[in-house]
């Protein structure tokens, strides 16, 4: 009611992104998503505009804040892909992750570019790598034959100062000539990493967000807090 005392409305605990806040802008009540609250700028993510690739034992909750994916420890290389259907060109993907902590080898929290006629993907994330000597967290873009397929080849790697807990903001985009790689600690300031004609190595037909977690000890937890397509 309009006209209840803050004092005495019902607390909530556990608020989504997309609860509503009120706040008082020169002497006028509106609103605000809690997610641009703080001028984050967050687009919550829906998990039903997405489709399993080598979903395997994967699972996602959606009970909280964004879209948590949980990847279980697998001996073996399996990318667990949440794909959509590659928008028409230009387009950009822009994807805040949560990680958290990664301590062991091979934990791949990912965006990416897949070819549904053969399974190639491409995916670009932070990579852990305890034995490099620039790591042990990496920013990298990387091919792979398939999600369970083998690596291929790279195209960028270098070192990440990324922190669990703290979001970490992707961007995939093809313009309709080149693929284009940047990442940001914000949201709002980009520095783009990488370049490439828009059919090298594979023309996508999906763009997906994902983890892969090549371990035999530890599940990797990631969870999407913000996507937008654009």
């Amino acid at each position: 009611m309009a006209d209840t005392k803050i004092s005495l409305l019902t607390e909530v605990t556990t608020p989504a992104l997309t609860d509503v806040v009120p706040i008082v802008n020169a002497g006028n009540t509106k609103k605000v998503q809690r997610h641009n609250l703080l001028g984050l700028g967050y687009t919550a993510p829906v998990a039903g505009d997405f489709t399993w690739v080598n979903q395997g034992s994967a699972s996602i909750d959606s009970s909280g804040d964004g879209l948590l994916l949980t990847c279980p420890a697998t001996a073996a290389l399996n990318f667990r892909l949440q794909t959509i259907t590659a928008p028409a060109t230009p387009y950009t993907i822009t994807a805040a992750l949560q990680l958290m902590p990664m301590t062991v080898n091979y934990h791949y929290p990912c965006l990416g570019w897949r070819q549904s006629s053969d399974g190639k993907i491409i995916v670009f994330g932070v990579q852990t790598n305890t034995a490099a000597t620039d790591g042990p967290n990496l920013l990298s873009l990387n091919k792979y034959t398939s999600a369970t397929g083998a690596y291929s080849a790279t195209y960028v790697s270098m070192p990440s100062r990324i922190a669990a807990g703290v979001p970490l903001w992707l961007r995939i985009a093809d313009d309709g000539t080149n693929r284009k790689c940047s990442v940001s600690f914000n949201g709002v300031r980009w520095q783009q990493i990488h370049s490439v004609g828009r059919t090298d190595y594979l023309t996508a037909t999906h763009v997906f967000w994902a983890g892969e977690c090549e371990n035999a000890t530890d599940d990797l937890l990631v969870t999407l807090m913000s996507w937008k397509v654009t």
